[in-house]
C-alpha cells in the first residue's frame, strides 16, 4: 500500500510491517552483489505476512543511504533511499491524479472496444496474460492489484515481471473515500492471509473492493478508450455477477488449472515451504471456475505445457466470438 495515501487519509494503516535485523548473514548472492557492491548481506528483513514472504536477506549501504533488499516473494531487487522532508513533500505533490493517472497508451476515447477482465488462482498469470494482450494485442493492461494499494494501474507492457512491478508504480492522490473505505474494510482478511489463517476469510469483505474498481474501470476506459485488459482475482460466480452490475457487458476470462499445477507455481514464485504448501491449498479452494451457463466468461483450462504465449493466444481466439 502506497503510504503517500496518509497524506489525503491520515486514518489508513499499512497491511505490512517489516521488521529489520542487522547483522553479518553470508556472503551476498551474485545479483545482489551487482545492484549493491556488498560481499556480505546485513540485513535481515521479516516481514508480518509470514505465510507467503519468508524472511530474505539484504545490504546497507557503507554510509547508510541506502538499502538494498529483494521485493517480498521475488527476486526483484528494491533500492530504497533516505530522503528530506522537503523532498517527501515534492514527491506526494507530484502523484498521479486517481481520475487521470498517467499511462502510454493512444487517448481514444471516441473508440470504446471491449472490457476484458482476467482472473484465476495465484500463479495462473493474470497479469502476465493481460501484459501480452497489452503489449500484442493493442489492450490497454490495467493491473488491479495496484487499485488496492492506491498506485497507478497501468502498468508499462515492457515491465520485467508486471506482477511485481505493479507494486514499483506511481502513487495517486485523490483516491476516492468510497475506495479508502473499500480497503479499510478487507483489513481483516488481510490480517488472517499474513497470519496463515486462511480459514478465517471472509470473501465478502472484497465486494465493496470489486464495486469501485469496477467503477474506476469504467472511467478510465471512458477516458483512455479501446480494449481493456483487466488482471485482478475475482473469486467467484457471486462476485463476478457485482462486477456485472457495474460492468454489464464485461467478458470474465477465468484462468483454470489443476491444484498440483497451482502448486507447483506457487513454490517457484515463493519458495518451497511448508508455509507456502499449506498456503497454495488454502487459497486454491476459494476459487469458483467458471460456470457452464455463466455469460459473457471464457473458462481456459491450463496444463503444465501451455505458455504463457498460448494462453494469449487461445483467448484471442476466444474473444472473436464476441465481435
Amino acid at each position: 500500500m502506497s503510504p503517500f495515501v496518509r497524506y489525503d487519509h491520515p486514518d489508513v494503516d499499512p497491511w505490512m510491517n517489516n521488521t529489520w535485523k542487522t547483522g553479518n548473514f553470508g556472503p551476498t548472492c551474485s545479483k545482489m552483489k551487482e545492484a549493491s557492491g556488498a560481499d556480505n548481506f546485513n540485513l535481515e528483513v521479516s516481514y508480518s505476512s509470514s505465510a507467503l514472504c519468508p524472511p530474505s536477506k539484504g545490504v546497507v549501504s557503507s554510509d547508510g543511504s541506502k538499502v538494498y533488499t529483494f521485493m517480498p516473494g521475488s527476486d526483484m531487487i528494491e533500492v530504497l533511499e533516505w530522503i528530506s522532508g522537503e523532498d517527501l513533500k515534492e514527491m506526494a505533490d507530484a502523484r498521479d491524479d486517481a481520475k487521470a493517472p498517467t499511462c502510454s497508451y493512444k487517448l481514444q476515447p471516441q473508440k470504446q472496444g471491449k472490457i476484458v477482465w482476467l482472473t484465476g488462482p495465484p500463479g495462473c498469470g493474470k497479469s502476465t496474460t493481460a501484459q501480452l494482450l497489452g503489449r500484442e494485442n493493442d489492450f490497454a493492461y490495467y493491473e488491479g492489484d495496484c487499485v488496492f494499494a492506491f498506485l497507478n494501474p497501468f502498468v508499462p507492457v515492457d515491465a520485467e515481471d508486471p506482477a511485481m512491478a505493479a507494486y514499483s508504480q506511481p502513487p495517486l492522490k485523490n483516491v476516492s473515500k468510497d475506495m479508502v473505505e473499500a480497503v479499510k474494510v478487507m483489513k481483516p482478511n488481510m490480517k488472517a492471509k499474513e497470519e496463515g489463517k486462511f480459514d478465517q476469510i471472509d470473501l465478502d469483505l472484497h465486494e465493496p473492493l470489486f464495486k469501485c474498481m469496477a467503477l474506476d474501470v469504467a472511467l478510465q476506459k471512458k477516458r483512455v478508450g479501446g480494449n481493456f485488459a483487466v488482471a485482478h482475482v475475482v473469486h467467484s460466480r457471486k462476485a463476478r455477477d457485482l462486477i456485472r452490475s457495474v460492468l454489464p457487458d464485461v467478458i470474465f476470462v477465468v484462468l483454470q488449472m489443476p491444484r498440483e499445477l497451482n502448486m507447483k507455481r506457487m513454490m517457484a514464485r515463493h519458495g518451497e515451504s511448508e508455509a507456502i504448501a499449506d498456503a497454495a491449498k488454502s487459497m486454491f479452494k476459494m476459487y469458483q471456475d467458471a460456470g457452464q451457463d455463466e455469460p459473457n466468461t471464457i473458462g481456459v483450462d491450463m496444463t503444465e505445457n501451455m505458455t504463457p504465449q498460448d494462453v494469449k493466444n487461445k483467448i484471442v481466439q476466444e474473444l472473436e466470438k464476441f465481435n
